[in-house]
């Protein structure tokens, strides 16, 4: 395991904005219950039962082919050319059914399965699912199909799913927000952050589209303050910690290059973008990749007016 090793302690106290960003999440960690493994597995059930994955894509089919015909020949083109598999099929229109907010809104409406006896069951597990997750703290929270409305692109960067979701995007947050606060003030890691979470969520909607499953965790907006940090940061070798074995020379510091730290935090994001099809994703990677984007792009803005700042100082002298 590798860990980011420049923030002293004393450090914690000159980076207010940074650490509000932390104790917000934290608020919302020890307030919200942890969430349902009743609704996880119950998703899992889902995903294992056949019968249900059957109907759920031969209704999601119906309703394309009425809906969006383009889009359903699309899809259809991209399975030409493989191993008819039927399993795969029906649960590659079924992870797309959950990302799809009209089948949500309309599939009652769409004509019944021709076994009554299957089609009711399917009716009422699906009905059961959305209702459980509509009334899910992070769907309440959360970027979702089921509850979509512009608050929810400020307040998922605040919420996780669990502690150890909370943990990996916080210690991020500290040393980067620490260390970039340092450099350039709250205001701007502030409006980073947040700027970055919005965008990272809208570039996943656009490419993949919502999930009945709401999007949750800082992740994206971490991103994009890293992304910042790493063009804002005139060093070109960073202080880590690095530990395999509590054995020597398993253990210590080590100073990396920026260059290669670019490709070493978000390397897992590009290959699973261009690797995994989007219904296989459990990672936002490309809300990830998306903050990435707009943190370089506000860090060149900064580092254009800053530089116009000190160019205009040196001239009134």
């Amino acid at each position: 395991m590798i860990f980011p090793w420049w923030v002293k302690y004393e450090d914690f106290f000159k980076a207010p904005v940074t650490m509000a960003l932390f104790f917000i999440s934290l608020f919302f960690l020890m307030i919200l219950p942890p969430v349902s493994k009743n609704v996880i597995s119950q998703l899992e059930s889902q995903m294992a039962d056949e019968t249900f994955l059957m109907v759920q894509s031969i209704q999601y089919q119906k309703y394309l082919k009425s809906k969006n015909p383009d889009e359903y020949q699309k899809s259809i083109q991209s399975w030409t050319g493989r191993n008819y598999d039927a399993n795969k099929v029906h649960l590659y229109w079924s992870q797309q059914s959950f990302r799809d907010d009209g089948f949500i809104l309309d599939y009652k409406n769409i004509k019944p399965y021709s076994d009554e006896v299957l089609y009711n069951n399917w009716l009422k597990v699906w009905d059961r699912f959305l209702l459980t997750q509509k009334f899910q703290w992070t769907t309440f929270y959360g970027v979702s199909i089921l509850n979509h409305k512009w608050t929810s692109y400020i307040t998922y960067q605040f919420v996780h799913s669990g502690l150890l979701h909370f943990i990996s995007n916080m210690m991020l947050l500290i040393f980067f927000g620490i260390a970039l606060e340092k450099m350039v003030g709250g205001f701007v890691v502030a409006i980073v952050y947040l700027i970055c979470g919005v965008l990272g969520a809208l570039v996943y909607e656009l490419s993949h589209g919502m999930n009945a499953a709401a999007l949750v965790g800082a992740s994206a907006s971490v991103s994009g303050v890293m992304a910042f940090y790493f063009l804002v940061e005139t060093k070109r070798n960073l202080k880590f910690f690095y530990f395999f074995a509590p054995q020597e020379s398993f253990f210590g510091d080590i100073y990396l290059r920026k260059e290669w730290l670019i490709t070493l935090f978000f390397l897992n994001d590009i290959v699973a973008v261009y690797s995994t099809p989007s219904w296989q994703l459990g990672v936002a990677h490309a809300a990830h990749l998306g903050a990435v984007v707009v943190g370089f792009i506000l860090a060149f803005v900064y580092n254009f007016y800053d530089s116009l700042s000190k160019l205009s100082f040196k001239l009134k002298l």
